[in-house]
């Protein structure tokens, strides 16, 4: 298959009459139907840049983003279920800077690794935004003048 072909692809399909049909992308075991508007955020939340998604072991969708200017929610965490659904919000602390994510299990339990890069600091939280502990840039190293 070309590039021209895959890109196109999804242009040309064609639905029963009367019936909607989301358009599907990719080929042999990598088919993917394209939902678009999933998740669902609440009406208060707009998403800003989002630079970090990650899935925990219920199968929720955890997304970091920089919080939209517009938005009346200032949390840079959002968590859905499997289905789109939202679920909750939080970390207003880190609007603007949001630049990464990922959930490690550690025992039994997850948690989520933050990056911040424009406050400067790498954070780990529960999956509800406890703070375990936070890391600033080392500034004291003498590499980083500014965090």
């Amino acid at each position: 298959m070309t590039r021209r072909s895959l890109l196109a692809g999804p242009a040309l399909l064609t639905a029963a009459k009367g019936q909607a049909r989301n358009p599907v992308i990719g080929t042999g075991d990598h088919r993917y139907e394209v939902i678009h508007d999933w998740p669902e955020p609440p009406g208060k939340l707009r998403f800003g840049n989002t630079h970090g998604i990650a899935v925990d072991s219920q199968g929720r969708l955890i997304v970091a983003h920089t919080v939209h200017k517009s938005s009346e929610s200032p949390a840079a965490i959002a968590i859905f279920d499997e289905k789109g659904k939202f679920v909750k919000s939080w970390g207003a602390e880190m609007r603007g800077g949001a630049h990464g994510l990922i959930v490690r299990r550690e025992g039994s339990e997850e948690f989520l690794y933050h990056c911040d890069n424009v406050k400067g600091f790498v954070r780990k939280t529960t999956l509800d935004g406890g703070v375990v502990w936070v890391m600033h840039a080392p500034v004291a190293s003498g590499l980083y003048p500014k965090a």
